[in-house]
């Protein structure tokens, strides 16, 4: 179950795809979230994904407290040798662009997924 709800807008495309995994529709925010949704539904080493799954509250470089929610978590198979250390990965999907912000600004979010 997701933490938030992805609202319509205008400025990012939002849509639902299915997910075969849970057998129900997933949300979206943007193409690029829609599109690794997608390949995570036909990607065969995936056995389980969910949107948003849980929210991360951490401090940012102010000292104000802030929540962010990962788009999703992703599991996948171990059973195969080169697999079996694999753990859940919690994702925030993003574009490049987006990406180029200075990486301080990144840390107390990453820090905070980690624990």
């Amino acid at each position: 179950m997701p933490v938030r709800k992805v609202p319509k807008n205008s400025r990012n495309l939002t849509g639902l795809v299915p997910n075969t995994r849970t057998s129900s529709m997933t949300a979206f925010a943007s193409a690029l979230e829609r599109d690794v949704l997608l390949r995570l539904d036909f990607d065969p080493e995936v056995t389980f994904n969910a949107e948003q799954p849980v929210t991360i509250a951490y401090q940012d470089d102010q000292g104000r407290r802030r929540r962010s929610p990962p788009d999703v978590l992703v599991r996948s198979r171990t059973d195969h040798l080169p697999l079996q250390h694999l753990t859940p990965l919690l994702c925030a999907v993003q574009y490049r662009t987006d990406r180029r912000q200075p990486g301080r600004a990144y840390r107390p979010k990453f820090r905070a997924a980690c624990r």
